[in-house]
């Protein structure tokens, strides 16, 4: 596919000691832009950002995306980067799960969910 578009996102997610966003409230995550309205085909990078804590690796990218609408995501080696192509072809509110995990916990899985929406020319 010949990529037209990248819109790259930056994931911040930290340690806390309670309070945060995540189901077991130990992580806050935000992402920057919160939101991607997508009209063209092209890539969507997922990227834990500088100001993260240490030792978090993105897992995977999982979608709600109808069959044919995005690529399986492509992680880069050092679990900081995710990359997927999004071709854009109907109207769709995508959900998006990036799934991290925290080194130093074995076994943890962080959900940070982020929206797309698709509206094609």
């Amino acid at each position: 596919m010949s990529t037209e578009l990248t819109q790259t996102v930056n994931l911040t997610i930290v340690r806390v000691k309670g309070g945060g966003n995540t189901d077991d409230g130990r992580y806050f995550y935000s992402f920057t832009p919160d939101r991607l309205m997508s009209e063209v085909p092209g890539q969507l990078v997922y990227r834990i950002s500088d100001d993260s804590s240490d030792g978090l690796r993105i897992r995977t990218v999982v979608t709600s995306a109808s069959e044919g609408q995005m690529s399986k995501p492509q992680i880069g080696k050092d679990g900081l980067v995710a990359i997927m192509e999004n071709f854009v072809t109907k109207h769709e509110l995508i959900n998006v799960a990036v799934i991290v995990t925290d080194l130093e916990t074995p076994g943890s899985m962080i959900i940070c969910d982020p929206q797309v929406l698709n509206i094609p020319d």
